[in-house]
């Protein structure tokens, strides 16, 4: 029965990669794939298998965020409805900057942003699955996450088990949109050549986030614990091993945070936009899984390698 849920797993899972990149007008020749392997289960002879290689998407202790975005305004317009569908979903979990500061020790919900609180792992992953990263990201995909969280979530381990989501709302660039029902002001900037790259047909960010965006779901004393190791490990580590710290020792298990990022300037990405939605990129922030729960294994094909060698080391 195991074996059979398998085969029925990896051969849903190659089938929907085949509508994708039937729907971005790609060929297995310039598009990356993988197929789910099994401890036991052979993908094809060996002889057949040729070049590829196994990985393991793993999320643990990580702050995953979009960085490479197709200048496709029909993209844009698909994802903001992805969006848009997953707020309506989760509405009953938004709470106001009243019961955000009464939940959080008495921390003020930082800026005019729009928080909902315990959602489900179930509806995390059902957006990730909705949302289309670029067509050139393996590493930073999407499906990717949703994979992990239900991996996660299976078996009783129990971790990314309850989210916090904060729709990022400023103003000054890009204009006002309504979205589930929401007013937002505009979105974020990021300057040509200095916080973006615009290529021909793609565009890179180079982060989503802003200071401290990932602990926008710490109460009073978690965030001040954060501050202490900041100052800690100020001198001995990097920032991002320092950050790999912070979550390692202060994200619970079970806690999870999601941050939607409406993208109100950023060079090529929006020049382009004219009369599509607005495109939104996000960042999640996922606890250290400390080697609870057994992670589905791929194995890719070369292009699939060589993209995400380029997404490591680019």
């Amino acid at each position: 029965m195991q074996v059979f849920s398998h085969i029925s797993m990896a051969t849903e899972d190659l089938a929907a990669q085949f509508d994708f990149m039937n729907s971005v007008v790609q060929t297995p020749k310039d598009f990356g794939l993988r197929v789910a392997s099994h401890p036991t289960l052979e993908i094809t002879a060996r002889n057949k298998l040729r070049t590829g290689q196994e990985f393991k998407r793993d999320f643990s202790c990580k702050l995953s965020q979009t960085r490479v975005f197709d200048i496709d305004g029909e993209q844009y317009d698909r994802n903001f409805e992805a969006v848009e569908d997953f707020l309506t979903a989760i509405k009953s979990c938004r709470v106001t900057q009243e019961q955000y500061q009464k939940t959080h020790g008495g921390r003020k919900a930082p800026g005019k942003h729009f928080f909902y609180q315990d959602v489900s792992a179930h509806d995390i992953a059902n957006f990730f699955e909705s949302y289309e990263t670029s067509k050139t990201a393996t590493r930073a995909n999407s499906k990717y996450m949703a994979d992990y969280i239900r991996t996660m979530n299976a078996d009783g381990i129990g971790g990314v088990k309850t989210w916090t989501v904060c729709l990022i709302n400023v103003s000054g660039h890009g204009k006002a949109f309504d979205i589930a029902g929401l007013r937002v002001d505009g979105g974020i900037y990021r300057k040509e050549g200095f916080g973006v790259d615009s290529y021909d047909t793609t565009c890179s960010i180079h982060t989503m986030t802003s200071a401290d965006h990932e602990y926008l779901d710490y109460d009073n004393v978690a965030y001040e614990e954060v501050r202490e190791l900041k100052e800690k490990y100020k001198n001995d580590c990097s920032k991002t091993k320092v950050n790999e710290i912070i979550r390692s020792e202060t994200r619970p298990f079970s806690k999870g945070l999601l941050i939607l990022y409406p993208i109100g300037d950023a060079g090529e990405l929006t020049k382009t936009q004219e009369n599509h939605k607005v495109p939104f990129g996000f960042a999640a922030v996922f606890p250290d899984r400390k080697g609870r729960g057994d992670l589905k294994s791929y194995r890719m094909n070369e292009i699939a390698l060589e993209k995400d060698i380029d997404e490591l080391y680019g």
